[in-house]
């Protein structure tokens, strides 16, 4: 996980780099099922726990179809999500 003061960055993992009108910065950890999302348009950044940790490992693995505003619309917003804001 990055601290609080990580800097803007484009860059999805060390080796894929994903444009997203929606999505500034995504960190995705399919073995906790939690999701770290800062958002282009505001800087909001938000921890999402109890993500499907199939749905984040599917994304992961699918380098074709990887849309991340997508996968935070499917996966992230399902009820039994837990949102954490970041102050």
């Amino acid at each position: 996980m990055f601290n609080k003061t990580f800097t803007r960055s484009y860059t999805f993992n060390a080796t894929t780099q994903v444009n997203s009108t929606a999505v500034e910065y995504m960190e995705v950890n399919a073995l906790k099922g939690e999701v770290t999302v800062m958002y282009r348009n505001s800087g909001a950044v938000y921890t999402y726990k109890n993500v499907s940790k199939r749905a984040c490992l599917k994304f992961l693995l699918d380098n074709a179809g990887r849309s991340l505003g997508k996968f935070v619309n499917n996966a992230c917003q399902q009820e039994r999500v837990l949102c954490l804001a970041w102050d």
